[in-house]
């Protein structure tokens, strides 16, 4: 493809080995760019930061907007999703490249991690003092590397392959890659690694009832604890994935509370047999008991409640009871 062949890294920190990939899109996905406001964060996707940094313990984070480069650094850094000397970094480098500076983002494979020291990378907060985000982007890319398709019923659309991805970094492919967008079309060069969200428009009605990167995190670590290759699910029926392992992990704690139960109920609690009488007074072991009767009839247990033991009497003979 020669939009691969094209293609030029824009890396704001390099590649984790081992990690998959989480493509999101930013106008309607994670941003709502139209509705007015005061501040942009006040239009970011509620539980945005939530959800990228439980996506970054498991998947490198790439950003792909059908917009310019210019805008997807501002929108970003306004939201507190790339630092923003990053971003003004890039930038520079945009502007260089359209102004026919040789040392252009297209033409040049140097990173921002490459250009930034490590002493500037270890603190905690930017050079504005916001603090750092617990995750980093990884890649950015925009409506440059996008490629042109011919839908019978819409015309000639802009449309985001992934390929331009896979054939530049090899660790990724259609097994470990997956791509937010509220276009379906967009990717409709791979259909089996899309997953359509709701858009995210009027923020400050939804704002208080949109959930949907919260479960969409939680989907993301199901498919990565779960799936060994991400181009065989539907995608489409993620909500119903999220259920059917929550009632699966219901069921099992079911059935290990049942057996639990069942064991507790199956014990038998057994003890030696008391060696003591029914008076409670204590025996010698082997020691015959031999209750002694009385005049009316009753035994001596009934009527004085006096129990005796055979005992030896030299002078009645061994063994004979003592009878009084």
């Amino acid at each position: 493809m020669r939009r691969s062949k094209a293609y030029r890294p824009r890396k704001l920190c390099d590649p984790r080995p081992g990690k998959k990939l989480l493509v999101l899109d930013v106008d309607y996905t994670i941003f709502d760019h139209l509705t007015p406001a005061e501040s942009v964060r006040q239009l970011a996707r509620p539980f945005l930061h939530e959800f990228l940094t439980r996506a970054y313990v498991s998947y490198d984070i790439a950003i792909w907007s059908a917009t310019s480069l210019t805008w997807i650094l501002a929108k970003l850094a306004q939201l507190g999703v790339i630092p923003t000397n990053s971003a003004a970094i890039l930038r520079n480098q945009q502007l260089a490249g359209e102004s026919g500076d040789p040392r252009s983002p297209r033409t040049s494979s140097s990173t921002v991690s490459e250009t930034r020291t490590s002493q500037e990378a270890d603190q905690p907060v930017d050079e504005t003092g916001e603090p750092r985000p617990p995750f980093k982007v990884c890649l950015l890319l925009d409506s440059s590397d996008m490629i042109s398709v011919n839908f019978p019923l819409h015309g000639v659309k802009e449309v985001k392959p992934l390929a331009v991805i896979w054939d530049n970094h090899p660790q990724w492919g259609p097994q470990n890659t997956i791509m937010f967008d509220d276009i379906r079309r967009n990717f409709v060069m791979n259909p089996h690694n899309g997953l359509r969200i709701r858009s995210y428009r009027d923020a400050h009605v939804n704002s208080k009832t949109d959930r949907e990167l919260r479960g969409l995190a939680r989907y993301l670590e199901l498919i990565n604890e779960y799936e060994t290759d991400f181009s065989t699910l539907n995608h489409n029926h993620w909500e119903r994935y999220i259920s059917k392992h929550r009632s699966r992990k219901s069921q099992k704690r079911s059935l290990k509370d049942t057996d639990g139960c069942s064991h507790l109920h199956g014990e038998q609690v057994t003890s030696k047999p008391d060696q003591s009488s029914a008076s409670g007074m204590n025996l010698p072991a082997n020691q015959p008991m031999t209750v002694t009767p009385s005049s009316d009839g009753e035994t001596g247990a009934d009527a004085q409640g006096e129990v005796k033991t055979d005992q030896a009497d030299s002078s009645k003979g061994l063994g004979e009871p003592d009878l009084k």
